[in-house]
């Protein structure tokens, strides 16, 4: 039968695929209007249908097809009708949801099969499927949300742990990069202080520093010029090419020329063969003499250091160097660990030859011709050089140049100038002024042999002097009487009527051989000549039983040269030299690399003049 039904032509929501689409946007108002209306017309076609279904019945009807549209046609009109009365009147807005849910739900076909859902059926469906959307919206929103937020944060905890790995990474690279830079850098710190750039500069600007301080000029011959070399105090440098350490450190030229600019007259020089053998060159170093054990970190060539000499220490100081006092004698000292090296011995003479010609003293002046280099007068050595050497030069061509040779009593544990017993502690001099004996007698005294010696010092025997006497000779020793007078008579040829004593003291130096002993000379019938300068370390001053009587006694007509260090030495210190000073030493060595207390009154005492009269 509803296949029959007419179209509701009044209804304009009636379900369409236009219409449907716009449920979701109508309010609630407007869906109880129309559910009010669509009640109406439902419950007039209802009517409208039983009424053509009892025409259709009734006798006298005069056919289904006129009765079936005259019912339609009044059903039509009622619910025309209703729908205008349902208009007028809508239902309140708390009867909203039963109107819509209530009825709907109870509303089906007529024909009970329930297949047909009302269009509020449809609405509510709509409306709920929109709504589940929504909510299902909403709620996804919110758990994407969440979820957001959760993969945020364990995106912020991952970042946060990747970013702390990063980190222990990035700090770990860092790390090594910072320890290799930091190493790198004090490596290079080290080095550029082991460097001979900054140790060489270092020294360089410590000894300009004294030229703040003195204003040195020449010695005036006119007023000095007739004083013994042995009679005047020069400043001395030693190791004149140093930097800094005795051992272990730098050596340069440039030191030495700064030191010429101080005013130092007298320089000082440890000479080694460059290597063993043939083909060796003089080189300026430090070490042990024993094996020419070489132990600073590099060497200056001898022929450099000469050549520096002679292009400075002759001239007129300036900024590019030379010296205060360019008038004033030069005192070269080559303390030789060469071997006996003859070639390299050789080579150094003809280095001196080449650069210094004009500066020599006189042929009549070398060691082997005269022994009496400290009675020359300061006038004779002006402009000159006057070399000082330790042994070892015999037999080459520097014998010929070599102006003196020296004593060396730097030993302290050997030392003739420190006496055993208590004679170290009692007034020497005055026991000897206090019994004049003859001076036969005390060179007689004197006379022992090498194997005497060696006994002497063992046995701790000395006399007054320091020096082993007649009494305190060793039993089976005594002195050959033949000899004696042997001597006797060759000091009374020498003897001056007005002088006898004084001739007989220098008799008696000029047979002494380096250990004050004269045995040697007399089994050789021949008074051979010895050298008349000691070299002494400053550490013997401070030994307990020191005889300064005996230097003093020596400086008298000799020289004294007076270094602050040993063989074996590292480390560079001064020394308090006022003892030197007193004692009339005329070369007091300094190390003018060095800047302390000894060397502020050293630079003090040669302020003026770096000659100076004995007084």
């Amino acid at each position: 039968m509803s296949a029959n039904k007419p179209p509701n032509t009044n209804n304009k929501l009636a379900p369409s695929g236009n219409n449907l689409g716009n449920l979701g946007n109508l309010n609630l108002a407007e869906l109880a209007s129309l559910n009010s209306n669509k009640s109406s017309s439902n419950k007039s076609s209802d009517r409208g249908s039983t009424n053509s279904r009892q025409s259709s019945q009734a006798p006298g009807s005069t056919g289904g097809n006129s009765l079936n549209t005259m019912s339609m046609n009044q059903g039509s009109q009622a619910n025309g009708s209703a729908s205008k009365g349902t208009s007028k009147e809508p239902p309140s807005s708390a009867n909203v949801f039963d109107n819509l849910f209530g009825n709907s739900k109870s509303e089906t076909s007529k024909d009970g099969t329930g297949n047909e859902p009302s269009i509020f059926s449809k609405i509510q469906n709509t409306i709920n499927s929109n709504l589940a959307r929504l909510n299902t919206a909403t709620e996804n929103k919110a758990k994407k949300k969440l979820q957001a937020e959760a993969e945020k944060a364990t995106q912020g905890s991952t970042a946060g742990e990747s970013q702390l790995d990063m980190s222990r990474v990035i700090i770990g690279e860092n790390y090594m990069l910072v320890m290799g830079v930091t190493m790198a850098l004090v490596l290079l710190v080290l080095m550029y202080l082991l460097s001979k750039t900054f140790n060489v500069g270092r020294a360089l600007e410590r000894i300009r520093m004294y030229e703040l301080y003195q204003k040195i000029t020449n010695m005036s011959m006119k007023v000095n010029g007739d004083l013994r070399l042995k009679q005047v105090q020069i400043a001395s440098s030693y190791n004149s090419c140093h930097s800094g350490y005795q051992m272990g450190s730098y050596t340069s030229e440039e030191i030495l020329k700064q030191v010429i600019k101080s005013g130092a007259r007298y320089l000082e020089f440890n000479i080694f063969p460059s290597k063993y053998g043939q083909g060796a060159i003089p080189i300026i170093s430090n070490g042990y003499r024993n094996g020419q054990w070489k132990l600073m970190l590099n060497s200056t060539t001898f022929e450099s250091a000469v050549k520096t000499i002679a292009e400075n220490a002759f001239r007129i100081a300036d900024k590019a160097g030379g010296a205060p006092n360019p008038n004033d004698p030069l005192f070269l000292s080559l303390n030789l660990s060469t071997g006996h090296n003859i070639p390299c011995l050789d080579l150094m003479a003809d280095i001196i030859l080449d650069y210094l010609h004009t500066y020599l003293l006189e042929p009549k002046y070398a060691f082997q011709f005269s022994t009496d280099i400290q009675n020359v007068k300061m006038a004779d050595l002006q402009n000159k050089v006057v070399i000082f050497a330790s042994p070892g030069f015999e037999g080459s061509k520097l014998e010929e140049l070599i102006n003196s040779t020296w004593i060396d009593e730097t030993d302290p544990a050997n030392n003739p100038n420190i006496l055993v017993g208590t004679e170290g502690f009692t007034g020497t001099e005055n026991k000897i002024k206090s019994k004049k004996a003859d001076p036969v007698d005390e060179i007689a005294n004197t006379v022992k042999s090498e194997s005497q010696q060696a006994i002497g010092r063992k046995s701790g025997v000395r006399s007054r002097d320091g020096m082993p006497s007649r009494a305190n000779l060793p039993k089976g020793l005594s002195l050959d009487k033949e000899l004696e007078e042997e001597f006797r008579e060759e000091l009374a040829e020498k003897e001056d009527g007005d002088n006898e004593e004084s001739g007989a003291r220098e008799s008696m130096a000029d047979i002494e051989d380096t250990t004050g002993s004269v045995y040697s000379a007399l089994n050789e019938g021949t008074a051979r000549k010895q050298p008349r300068i000691i070299r002494i370390s400053a550490e013997v001053f401070n030994r307990p039983g020191f005889d300064g009587d005996r230097i003093k006694r020596h400086n008298e007509n000799g020289l004294t040269i007076v270094v602050p260090h040993i063989e074996g030495d590292i480390f560079t210190n001064n020394y308090n030299t006022d003892r030197a000073f007193e004692l009339g030493c005329q070369f007091v060595t300094m190390n003018y690399q060095v800047i302390d207390e000894p060397m502020d009154g050293y630079i003090t005492k040669f302020e003026k003049k770096a000659i100076l009269p004995i007084k």
